[in-house]
């Protein structure tokens, strides 16, 4: 349900004068928000490895003390940005398909 071209993440980090708040969306669900991934980017990657992601990291953690910050990413084994991303959290959960995945990508990740 996030509209279409709704600025996000990639936004903010390729410093377009887009801000944390400008990007973060509301949501039905009490205390519930969304920043969304924003538009499709060719250095994706890059930015997410940048000091901007860093800095942006610092300041919601500082920011939002008292919350729980959940990213969602995209399959750790089909691109780098999950890996990435991996590198800035805390507690990292793997989901896996019971019946799919087999146990040497388990292991992998």
């Amino acid at each position: 349900g996030i509209p279409a071209h709704s600025p996000g993440l990639i936004d903010i980090l390729e410093n377009k004068g887009v801000g944390l708040a400008d990007a973060i969306l509301r949501t039905n669900i009490e205390n519930l928000r969304v920043l969304p991934a924003g538009n499709v980017h060719q250095r994706s990657t890059e930015l997410l490895a940048s000091q901007s992601m860093h800095e942006l990291m610092l300041e919601m953690s500082s920011r939002y003390p008292d919350r729980v910050i959940v990213f969602d990413s995209p399959p750790l084994l089909l691109t780098t940005e999950a890996g990435v991303l991996a590198s800035f959290m805390g507690q990292i959960a793997f989901v896996v398909s019971t019946d799919e995945t087999p146990q040497e990508a388990q292991e992998l990740a």
